[in-house]
């Protein structure tokens, strides 16, 4: 009888994970961080990095959008024209360098930018990173 329950969940969560990320169109990939899954919207151009999540009423608790930058270099953050708090992550070479945690939405003018260069930069639901158990020095890949 437990093998037959096994088998039904390992059947159904892949089945449940392919039809979510066709029913939800802003994910272009799927990882785990922090031991949890994670639907990464994925933005590459500098026309998408402006947009970033503006606009949008909300962000699911396991869904996140990525920024992927061609080189390293200073790169800032802003909340213009959000509607909720996020935390913001830094990374270089896949290795957390910046965090910033809850950021508020009702302060649209204020640039978060660290003073060191990186590739890449992840923005979660705000408590994502507490969440994942994210830390300067953890190693995230995508």
């Amino acid at each position: 009888m437990n093998k037959i329950i096994l088998f039904c969940i390992a059947a159904i969560v892949p089945f449940f994970i392919g039809v979510s990320i066709y029913a939800y169109p802003y994910v272009d990939d799927v990882d785990v961080v922090g031991g949890k899954l994670l639907f990464l919207q994925e933005r590459t151009t500098p026309e998408e990095w402006q947009q970033g999540l503006s606009g949008r009423s909300g962000l699911c608790a396991y869904c996140g959008m990525i920024f992927l930058f061609p080189e390293a270099d200073l790169r800032g953050f802003w909340m213009k024209d959000m509607r909720f708090p996020i935390d913001i992550i830094w990374l270089q070479d896949g290795k957390v360098v910046h965090i910033e945690e809850h950021v508020s939405h009702e302060t649209p003018e204020k640039v978060y930018k660290p003073n060191i260069k990186v590739d890449t930069v992840l923005e979660l639901p705000a408590g994502g990173v507490a969440q994942r158990g994210i830390v300067i020095g953890s190693h995230l890949s995508f």
